[in-house]
Order: C-alpha cells, then structure tokens, then sequence
C-alpha cells in the first residue's frame, strides 16, 4: 500500500473519532452546567475541557481570558479555523476519503459524505442553537454509524487495519488527556472519606466517566460509590472497558502487527512496551510509584533553607500530588520566581507558576478588581511553583532537579544580597557626602 493512502486512511479514521470525542466532552459538559454551581466551578469545567485539547492559547486569543459556555461551544463545534472543532474534524475526514474513495466502500464512502452534508444543513438551520444535547448525540451516532459500516462492509486487508490504528490512537489519546486533565481539576485527587465536599466529588466523577460511557460500567464492575482510584482503574487499567487506555493499546497493537513489515521495528516495540505496562500494571503500584517521587522531593527540598514544602491542612490522610508544590521564601518576587522557572527551563526541569489569583484574570479585572486588592493572595501566588511529579521519575531525577532548583535559589539570593550591598554603598556615600 501507497504511504499516502494509508495516510489518508489513518487521518480519516482519526479525525472521525476525534468529533465524537469532542462531542462527548462537550454533552457531558453542557449537561453538567444545567446543574447548580458557582460560576467559578462553571467557568473551570469549560476551561478543563480547552485543556484537554491543547486548544486554551488559541481560544484566548479569539475570545480573551473570559472563559463562557457559549464562547467554548461555539469554538469546539462551528469555528472552522478550530482544526479540532466538530466541523473541521468531520470536513477533513471527508477529505481524506474523498481522496482514497477507490479504497474504500461504496457504503463507507457515503457515510462519510452525508455526515458532512447534514452537519452544515443542521448548523445552518440553527439545530445546534436550538437543542446542543441532540446535536451532541447525532455526531456520536454518526461516528458509531462510521465504525459499524466499515466494520461490516471493508475487506479485512491493510487498508482495514489502517483505519482502525487511527481510531483506537485516537481514543487512548483522549481517554489519557481526559485522565491527566480532570485529575489535575481539584486539589486532592483522592480525598479523605471525611471530605465534606463529597455531593461535588460525585458529579466530578461520575461527569468523568459519563464523557466515556463508563458510568453503567462503572456501576457493574465495583459495585460501590465512585472513588476516584477506581475511576482511574477503570479508565487506564481495564482491558474489558471499551475507551479505556488498555483496551485502546491492544487493538493498537493488534492492528500495527497486522500492517507491520518487521516484527522487530520500534514502533512496535514502544507499543508492545506501552501494552505490557498496562497489562500487569496495578493501580495500586502506580499511586506507590508516585508517592515515592513525592518522597524524593520532599527529602530534597527540606534541605534547602527557604524553601517551603507543599501544605497538607490538618486532619487530612493522604494526598496524591499530581504537581509538586514548593513555596518560595518572602525575599522573593513574582519577577525572581519567573526568571527561576526560565532558568530552570535550560536545565530541562519543566516548571510553571502555579496559580493566577482569580482577581486578576481577565473576567474580573474589567469590573475593576486591580492587582493590591488582595496582597496576601497575591504575595503566596508569586511565589508557588509547580515542579513536574511523573511515576518514572527516579531519585536521580529528582536529585538533579533539586540541584537546578538549588542552584537558581542561589543565584538568586546572590543576585539579591548584592543589590542591597550596593544599595548600603550608595547610602553610605550619599551619608558620607552629606557629612562633609
């Protein structure tokens, strides 16, 4: 097979499955704002779902930092410069169709067609404004429609294959931005069983596992209330749940097999690698994993004077970082802190600040919230930094992290001590001078 067909056939699977990924992040968010909740939690679920994508920079710099459903439903369905919006995804993947139509069947080439043909009728009828949870529902239909024709109707050959390795790449590429995303939405992944934001909790992850049609699943597997290690579980380890990430690498690696022309090539040996942790992995063995690299940044970081750990509230039992906090000195600024995270990225130690207080984003600042409102939120927001918290970082790592987190605190201070050296030489002179 041409390397371009089987480009065509692979994207055109790949953007299939992205609509109805799209689609099912933008129902289970539409659905879940119907509910009552602060404009705060609103506004952080459509922010959340932005993330997700990678598409944030690009939705700012149309609309501005003033996050709103409306905004967020209109650039993820109709914007057609949005390369990841519904109609740009459904528009290319009839575009690849249309240019390997001989590979594919009579059924699955109009299948592709009339998708797109009816998606712009129904935008421009209004069908969308009108009703968005039946809207959402037909592009999921629609994809299912795709998978079901070319499944009962294409031969079983390479060009099959290559349509399905888009479409399940494609899936454990959400399934693992919505783990990472949603994970990283509260504080505590894994609150305590005496949490009393627990009614929150529960839509939180039942929303989760309902954007994948998990929650039945969910509900037939344990048995139990919704805990967030086993919403993970189900999600990453499970190889019976069908948009899980295991599931997904086995018909990944089933089908690279399949189009494979060495056994021994690279590609297959990351997939198989990837496969065979999630295979034997335990979810049990992951959280030990990471809070082992919890450990090394602790022990680490308590050797640095100025430097604060992150803060556990009292009476609370555990806590699984997905980022480690580390809380800067007073001699600091929001400049020094920002310069440490540039200097740091020479190092490649990937670091960020870790929050903006709400005051000073964009929504609020024009009804007239100014940076000084609220200075001690502002001084403990300048200094808190987010270091990178990943279950393969070894002590190693962490120790050499550390070391470049020490060594720009160092330089720092340095940078620090001898300003104010020569601020006390230019009040010395100007004493002197005044004296004589």
């Amino acid at each position: 097979m041409l390397s371009r067909t089987a480009d065509h056939l692979f994207w055109m699977s790949r953007y299939t499955e992205r609509a109805e990924n799209t689609a099912r992040l933008l129902d289970v968010n539409y659905q879940t704002s119907l509910l009552p909740q602060t404009t705060a939690d609103a506004q952080t679920g459509w922010s959340s779902l932005l993330s997700i994508s990678e598409l944030k920079p690009a939705y700012i710099a149309k609309y501005g930092e003033n996050v709103t459903a409306q905004d967020v439903m209109t650039f993820m369905v109709r914007d057609e410069k949005n390369p990841s919006s519904i109609v740009s995804c459904l528009r290319n993947a009839r575009e690849n169709a249309r240019a390997v139509r001989g590979t594919l069947t009579t059924e699955v080439w109009e299948t592709q067609n009339q998708t797109y043909l009816e998606l712009i009728r129904m935008l421009r009828g209004g069908a969308f404004e009108r009703d968005p949870g039946q809207f959402f529902e037909w592009v999921k239909f629609q994809s299912h429609l795709s998978r079901g024709v070319t499944a009962g109707t294409m031969l079983q050959d390479e060009a099959f294959h290559f349509l399905r390795l888009g479409t399940f790449l494609e899936r454990a590429d959400n399934t693992a931005r919505l783990v990472d995303v949603k994970f990283h939405a509260i504080q505590s992944d894994f609150p305590s069983v005496h949490d009393p934001d627990q009614e929150h909790d529960f839509y939180h992850w039942s929303a989760i596992l309902r954007s994948v049609s998990a929650f039945e699943v969910y509900r037939k597997v344990y048995r139990d209330v919704i805990k967030p290690e086993r919403v993970a579980e189900l999600l990453i380890l499970r190889p019976d749940m069908p948009r899980s990430m295991h599931a997904s690498l086995n018909e990944v690696v089933n089908n690279l097999s399949l189009v494979a022309s060495d056994p021994g090539s690279e590609t297959l040996r990351r997939a198989g690698k990837l496969r065979a942790e999630l295979q034997y992995g335990r979810i049990d063995e992951i959280l030990a994993r990471r809070k082992a690299v919890e450990s090394s940044y602790l022990s680490q970081m308590l050797s640095f004077e100025g430097i604060k750990p992150p803060y556990v509230a009292p009476g609370v039992d555990c806590v699984h970082w997905m980022l480690y906090l580390v809380h800067l000195g007073k001699r600091f600024t929001a400049s020094a802190c920002a310069q440490i995270v540039e200097d740091l990225a020479t190092e490649c130690v990937e670091t960020v600040m870790y929050c903006q207080p709400l005051h000073q984003q964009h929504h609020y600042m024009q009804q007239g919230w100014k940076r000084g409102a609220l200075p001690l939120t502002e001084r403990i927001a300048d200094r808190a930094l987010a270091l990178p918290l990943l279950v393969y970082l070894m002590a190693g790592h962490v120790h050499s992290g550390g070391l470049a987190v020490w060594a720009v605190f160092m330089l720092v201070m340095f940078i620090v001590n001898m300003i104010m050296l020569v601020k006390f030489f230019v009040v010395s002179m100007l004493m002197l001078v005044y004296l004589s």
